[in-house]
């Protein structure tokens, strides 16, 4: 909707006599931040939290290491690029106008000169709340300035397109003005950021189901791995030592299985899927509208989570530990387990607002992977790449495995791993980045239909290759079972090096083609569209959900008399069997958090998500 002041202070440009007059560059600067002011604030926002991480140069553990201090500084360098690319994005068209008014002044002095007899000036464009109302042909001048005195004497305007054009119909097949001798065509309005990522139309359905059930998986999957990792070790039910004589709970190799199979490849399959349609949508929108959107739609979650909503939920957390956990003697054995001190606990402990990103690491990367393709794109033209062979494209898997195993044996273990708010820089150079790549060059040449067209052989075969690398997977976990100790010897640190790439690529071919022949809706409900559009916001904010629900149910635990953490358990023993009801608390907790943040995580999304600002971001 454009306002009666605004186009009335438009109108008013064009004088009472028809005679137009240029606007004023600060009245241009106003109606730009008007209409996007969402894009300012978040510009300006990472140049706040830029500024942040250089005065506060702390992991979200309080450590002030090198690793740390390094990562806040790339932090910084990394915001600070961002929110002035965007804040240059949004005061283009000022900048360009500022220039294009020069030289049109020049242009007119000169004319002046040679002809005497002034003529009226037509209006080439004129800004209204950041988007255009455009008269093009000199003679549609009359029509023109009796809309204008229209507007300006009161009438109401009302647009829903961006663009505002006021053409009479004789005049529609008029030529564009010229200017240097070349025709100029209208600019593209500007599109909004919340458009950037409509639920997708057609025969790529399968893309959003696929996408949606990842997102419930990774919420599933950071329950599950906070049980079997972290928990039930520290409860006594699984031992601190691997090896021969460890005795692992019911739970611990079914859930340490699905930890497994889906870290290794579907975070490769988040990015491919979203830089599917980075081509398609930078056509569209242009350079400007582009970033634009992208800094709205991925920098606003991201920046909301990491410097607001996740500093306030660790100093909760905090609060929790030092007043609930440590009366008990809990915390000092859960966090003896791993080897600290006093004055570890104490620094952990400490009450400080501190950035911490979170599951939004991953928002942060493809922001970042998606603006630098759309600088690459400018200088660039469009690789035409036809779909390689599948079994091709497992050869280049096989070499991203070398880059795999170098990054990790340069990095692993030194804290650089996560540098930059990276979730481990081995993925991200041998699977994320990549796949990127592959789902721009797809989406620009139709690698979906050969994905989708692939040979029943082919098929079969990559099928096979991943259940051969499941039962992989479950025989390196299987050989820590007390009874099969000594009976398998597989390499974990081996596999867990070289299986990643190597893994990532047919388990996606797999997924993507059985997707689009079995969950290809053609007619999506209500239901599923909102899933669709829900998704995002459920991802961004998950931690806000389980976290609090594990403190529940520990306090139900100790309300119901049941030891959590009790000093009879023998946490140096690796052969004690696990109380039965201690494995059953384990069970107790997967089922009673992931049930409950399911059914509370989706509708509050989809809250969020309907809120008048908060829609445009999620």
């Amino acid at each position: 909707m454009v306002s009666k002041t605004e186009v009335r202070g438009v109108a008013e440009q064009v004088g009472a006599k028809g005679h137009a007059r240029d606007v004023p560059l600060r009245y241009e600067c106003a109606s730009i931040v008007t209409a996007l002011w969402l894009e300012i604030t978040w510009s300006v926002l990472f140049l706040v939290v830029a500024a942040w991480r250089i005065a506060v140069p702390l992991d979200e553990f309080g450590n002030s290491t090198d690793a740390a201090r390094h990562s806040a500084y790339f932090n910084a360098a990394n915001f600070t690029a961002i929110g002035l690319l965007g804040l240059g994005c949004v005061f283009w068209p000022v900048l360009s106008s500022w220039r294009e008014s020069r030289r049109t002044t020049t242009t007119t002095t000169t004319n002046a000169e040679e002809d005497p007899q002034p003529r009226p000036v037509c209006f080439d464009e004129v800004v209204v709340s950041g988007r255009s109302l455009r008269v093009l042909p000199c003679r549609s001048l009359n029509n023109t300035e009796r809309s204008l005195r229209k507007l300006a004497a009161g009438a109401t305007l009302r647009a829903s397109m961006r663009s505002v054009r006021l053409q009479s119909a004789r005049d529609e097949e008029a030529p564009a003005l010229k200017e240097g001798g070349k025709m100029r065509t209208p600019m593209k309005s500007l599109g909004r950021a919340a458009d950037d990522d409509k639920p997708l139309k057609g025969g790529t359905n399968y893309l959003s189901n696929l996408r949606s059930l990842l997102i419930f998986l990774v919420v599933t999957f950071h329950i599950v791995d906070v049980l079997s990792d972290n928990v039930s070790a520290y409860l006594g039910c699984l031992s601190a030592a691997s090896g021969a004589g460890a005795y692992h709970t019911t739970f611990w190799t079914g859930a340490r299985w699905f930890v497994t199979t889906l870290n290794r490849f579907w975070m490769s399959v988040f990015f491919l899927i979203s830089a599917l349609f980075c081509p398609k949508s930078l056509d569209k929108k242009g350079f400007r509208g582009f970033v634009l959107g992208k800094i709205v739609r991925l920098g606003g979650p991201f920046l909301i989570y990491s410097s607001f909503l996740a500093p306030l939920l660790w100093m909760g957390l905090k609060e929790y530990a030092k007043h609930r956990l440590l009366p008990d003697n809990m915390l000092m054995a859960l966090v003896g387990m791993a080897g600290a001190n006093a004055d570890t606990i104490t620094q952990l402990l400490e009450f400080r607002y501190l950035y911490a990103q979170g599951p939004t690491w991953f928002i942060l990367w493809l922001l970042n992977f998606t603006v630098a393709y759309a600088v690459i794109a400018q200088f660039t033209k469009p690789a035409r790449i036809p779909f390689p062979h599948p079994f091709l494209l497992m050869v280049l898997g096989l070499g991203l495995g070398g880059v795999f195993y170098s990054v990790r044996a340069a990095v692993h273990g030194t804290g650089y791993d996560h540098f930059g708010d990276m979730n481990r820089w081995e993925f991200g150079l041998a699977e994320y980045l990549p796949a990127f790549a592959a789902g721009v060059v797809g989406g620009r040449n139709r690698w979906l239909a050969g994905v989708e067209k692939m040979d029943a052989w082919v098929v079969w075969t990559l099928r096979a290759i991943v259940l051969g690398f499941w039962v992989i997977f479950f025989c390196d976990l299987a050989q820590y079972w007390e009874v099969a100790a000594g009976a398998l010897r597989l390499d974990s640190e081996l596999l867990a090096c070289l299986t990643p790439p190597v893994y990532t690529v047919p388990v996606t071919l797999v997924i993507l083609h059985a997707w689009s022949r079995w969950f290809n809706t053609t007619s999506p409900s209500k239901i599923t569209r909102a899933v669709w559009e829900t998704s995002y916001a459920a991802y961004a904010n998950q931690t806000l959900f389980y976290m609090p629900l594990f403190v529940a149910y520990v306090e139900i635990l100790k309300a119901a008399g049941v030891n959590v953490l009790g000093e009879a358990l023998n946490f140096a023993t690796t052969t004690k069997r696990a109380d039965p009801l201690v494995e059953g608390c384990i069970w107790g907790a997967f089922f009673f958090v992931t049930i409950t943040t399911h059914l509370l995580l989706w509708p509050c999304a989809y809250g969020i998500r309907s809120l008048p600002v908060l829609r445009r971001m999620y």
